[in-house]
């Protein structure tokens, strides 16, 4: 039943239930936010809607990059999720970076999009995401 209240869906995880309500809220045009990097449901397991995993168009490449990267401070992950849902909503969000993103060749085993994201985040101080 909550996959047919809300109008913005943030998945963590999760098993079949949440493909399920993710399905539903997808389905009826909610925006569904995939924590992608903490595994289950929220990459795609147990039927989730594929179309959840894909970025929105007022979402930036690198910004929902983000939302994938085991690799990234969990602290700029979570700033990504916060901005998507601000951008939504048409609320601003400003958000400082404690510290770079990873090189992809300095963290083995990690994913080539991190040094993407790395050259397409914004610099300088209070950086709106």
């Amino acid at each position: 039943i909550f996959g047919l209240l809300g109008d913005i869906y943030i998945t963590v995880e999760g098993g079949s239930g949440v493909s399920q309500e993710a399905a539903a809220a997808f389905e009826r045009g909610a925006l569904v936010v995939p924590l992608m990097r903490t595994g289950g449901a929220s990459v795609g397991m147990f039927n989730f809607p594929a179309g959840a995993l894909q970025r929105p168009d007022f979402v930036p490449e690198w910004q929902w990059s983000l939302l994938a990267s085991k690799e990234a401070p969990v602290e700029d992950s979570a700033a990504a999720v916060a901005a998507i849902v601000a951008a939504c909503v048409g609320a601003p969000a400003v958000q400082e970076f404690e510290q770079p993103l990873p090189i992809a060749e300095e963290v083995p085993g990690s994913y080539q999009v991190v040094a993407e994201v790395q050259e397409q985040r914004p610099q300088g101080l209070a950086e709106k995401i």
